[in-house]
């Protein structure tokens, strides 16, 4: 799925604003069924209205086999504004465990860049890779 709009600043007609409305629209809608699936029971979705939020549980070790395993663990929660993917979300962060407010900033910060590398496309699964990814770190660093 291809589309191109026009940055909200910009002028344009509410007939464009519209169909780029929907088009962000669906393409939030098919994300979220996608991290519903991926993510089962460490995704919540808090609000379907606009503008959506949601959270997702991001450990290093993820699934019923990982036991005792984890020992560092967060709760990331995004917001979704209408134009997105093609703005990064709100991102918040806590610690879950392990975790201290210090580390929760450098996470949010990682999660933005990340974000900014991906305008345009669904990017929550690739920030919470990448913040599983430090996790991982932290727990065998």
């Amino acid at each position: 799925l291809w589309r191109w709009c026009p940055p909200r600043e910009a002028a344009r007609s509410e007939l464009a604003r519209d169909m780029c409305d929907e088009a962000h629209e669906s393409e939030q809608e098919l994300e979220l069924s996608a991290l519903e699936a991926i993510f089962d029971t460490d995704y919540e979705l808090l609000s379907d209205a606009a503008p959506r939020q949601l959270q997702v549980r991001v450990v290093p070790v993820a699934g019923q086999d990982a036991g005792d395993e984890n020992k560092v663990g967060i709760m990331a929660k995004f917001t979704l504004p209408v134009d997105y993917p093609d703005v990064v979300p709100e991102i918040e962060i806590s610690a879950l465990m392990g975790l201290t407010a210090k580390h929760c900033d450098v996470l949010v910060d990682m999660a933005k860049a990340e974000g900014e590398n991906l305008i345009g496309t669904a990017m929550i699964f690739p920030i919470c890779d990448v913040l599983r990814e430090w996790l991982f770190g932290e727990k065998t660093g």
